[in-house]
């Protein structure tokens, strides 16, 4: 009898587990691993500014369905650059009139100039950051757009005459050449004096200053401090007080976004990464407003990419995605990863990678190829995810993987990559701008 009740609860234990399992999904689902990863994998290559190959179609279909694409990139990166360019004619088939960048307003309208007329956008490029580039500074002038292949996917944008809008704030280099901005609109509108011109040789001197300073103050932790300090100079007040005597609108403008943008890097310690983020989701809408509702591909950096939360803020992939349901339209929203590269002299496989971070990203990664472009269909996963047809790894690799697939709609893992060739002439160690 003792026996008979056992086996009964046994049995009990056993069909009620087994229902908990069924519940959950976990029986009778497959788990997201390689055999189930390769189902969703695509494959291109790019031969002179042409795709090629089985994701050639997967790029095709999702500019023609969506308003918005948003590339999370790898900074700095030559194949992204590559891409970018291949891209543009794909997008002017499919009515995409305008890209956006990670860099100021202001700036994007000296990128404009720059690439005007488009086939001469390259030495144009060179020479203006041929002649910013501070040797003992040693920074990009222009943030991103410090590459050949860079000034060579802006060229082709300028040949099917796209739109260019800058969203972030503006780079803290960019003083070095605004102050020749301002000469330059004033100067066209017969406003420039001798006294604007003098005060601008002490500003120039002031920022020079600060700037070599900065990396001292850095292993301080004072490096954003000379934001304040510029701004509380006298020589910067006057400046600001004579310029906006002329009532030029443009150089106005100019110094009020130089004001917002160094005071976000006084104090992002202090939460101002936040700001930041709303700056560049504002001045998109704004810039989306005035051009009445265009198509939009937006090159920024993976982390402002994804459309749900990131680091701690809602994000353009998040603002994007949420105009594409609001309009009844479809964002895409592309992260990118390398499993190859050569960043450091010598090539490196990230499988290898002791990062915890890229570990957890294996599952993926694992497709890259040195020659090709691999192309993930996250949104696929996702919507296998919701159906309960796969289920993800329950060890720590859950988090990330999920964050992945929620946050973009493809994984794009670059083929072998490298950093962008410079695009200046660097000037002798003991010259100035």
């Amino acid at each position: 009898m003792k026996r008979h009740i056992l086996i009964l609860l046994t049995q009990i234990v056993l069909l009620t587990f087994n229902k908990i399992l069924c519940q959950t999904g976990i029986q009778k689902t497959p788990l997201l691993d390689s055999a189930y990863v390769s189902s969703k994998v695509s494959y291109f290559t790019i031969n002179h500014g042409k795709i090629l190959g089985t994701g050639k179609p997967v790029i095709t279909k999702l500019f023609k369905e969506s308003q918005f694409v948003i590339l999370g990139e790898l900074h700095n990166s030559k194949q992204t650059s590559y891409l970018v360019n291949s891209l543009v004619p794909i997008m002017a088939e499919n009515q995409f009139s305008t890209s956006a960048f990670e860099v100021g307003p202001n700036t994007a309208e000296i990128l404009k100039r720059l690439s005007s007329p488009w086939s001469e956008t390259v030495e144009h490029l060179k020479k203006f950051n041929s002649k910013y580039y501070h040797p003992r500074i040693q920074r990009e002038v222009i943030p991103f757009f410090g590459g050949v292949e860079d000034a060579e996917f802006l060229r082709t944008m300028a040949k099917y005459k796209m739109h260019f809008w800058g969203l972030d704030q503006e780079y803290y280099y960019s003083i070095f050449y605004f102050t020749d901005e301002i000469e330059r609109l004033l100067i066209s509108d017969n406003l420039n004096s001798d006294k604007i011109r003098e005060l601008k040789v002490h500003l120039d001197q002031l920022v020079e200053k600060w700037m070599l300073a900065r990396p001292t103050l850095k292993k301080e932790g004072k490096a954003d401090a000379i934001f304040e300090s510029i701004s509380e100079d006298p020589a910067f007040i006057e400046y600001c007080k004579a310029v906006e005597k002329t009532q030029n609108n443009q150089a106005i403008t100019i110094l009020n976004d130089l004001k917002v943008s160094w005071n976000i890097y006084c104090n992002w310690r202090k939460g101002s990464h936040q700001d930041r983020i709303s700056y560049m989701r504002n001045n998109f809408l704004k810039k989306y407003k005035e051009a009445d509702s265009p198509k939009v591909f937006v090159k920024v950096g993976q982390m402002h990419a994804s459309q749900i939360i990131s680091n701690a803020a809602y994000d353009l992939g998040h603002l994007l995605e949420n105009m594409a349901v609001k309009n009844g339209s479809v964002c895409t929203n592309i992260n990118s990863a390398v499993r190859y590269h050569n960043y450091s002299g010598e090539m490196q496989d990230n499988m290898k990678s002791e990062s915890i971070k890229i570990k957890r990203e294996k599952v993926f990664l694992q497709f890259g190829k040195k020659s090709e472009w691999t192309l993930i269909d996250l949104k696929s996963i996702r919507n296998d995810l919701l159906e309960n047809l796969i289920y993800l790894p329950q060890n720590g690799d859950f988090h990330r993987i999920r964050e992945l697939i929620e946050g973009y709609d493809f994984q794009l893992i670059l083929p072998l990559d490298d950093g962008v060739t410079p695009n200046l002439i660097v000037p002798d160690q003991g010259e100035k701008k």
